[in-house]
């Protein structure tokens, strides 16, 4: 139970996570039911709720590289969030989640919610998981490295022209490190 002072002055915390693209719609909403029960348990009060959809990860998680993004907001204690990261824990389709910290000391009788707001949009998720997964071409120009064995021929033909200031600077730039600085050793 929360004392009075804990329920007029409570911390508003975001939690981001990240669901299996592979998951049930049953599952999600198995997920979805334990935010709300640990919330209620708790004594929590939920904010806002963000889908973000179907995103690419920055790298392979669970054999997958893509996941469903939310966003949660809400008001509580400490405690709250430690046992909302432990359900998580516990829940398979979950495969990321972060908590931060937005607010220290709010009041909660100065939020106005809209019922709007905290929906989580499990229609939209089963609709972006029936899409097939469309990797998005590379660009060429990122691709490419430059090609260094073109511009030795170059280099060769200044210094062939009859030395000169031309041959200096071909040799000039030919010695130089990527990282601007000459290269040790004498022609």
């Amino acid at each position: 139970m929360l004392t009075e002072f804990q329920k007029k002055h409570q911390r508003e915390y975001e939690t981001i996570f990240i669901l299996d693209p592979r998951v049930p719609h049953e599952m999600a909403e198995r997920v979805v039911q334990r935010i709300q029960d640990v919330l209620e348990r708790q004594e929590g009060r939920l904010v806002r709720v963000e889908y973000w959809g179907k995103r690419k990860l920055a790298y392979r998680i669970k054999r997958t590289d893509w996941g469903f993004y939310y966003l949660v907001r809400f008001l509580g204690q400490g405690g709250l969030v430690a046992e909302l990261e432990r359900n998580f824990r516990m829940l398979d389709p979950v495969v990321r989640f972060q908590t931060i910290l937005v607010k220290d000391d709010v009041d909660p009788a100065t939020y106005q919610i809209q019922p709007a707001d905290l929906e989580f949009r499990l229609d939209l998720l089963a609709k972006e998981a029936a899409e097939p997964v469309v990797e998005p071409q590379a660009d060429a120009s990122l691709t490419t490295a430059p090609d260094l064995a073109a511009q030795a021929p170059q280099v060769e033909a200044a210094k062939e022209e009859g030395g000169g200031k031309a041959a200096a600077e071909a040799e000039a730039t030919e010695a130089k490190a990527p990282d601007g600085e000459e290269q040790g050793g004498a022609s």
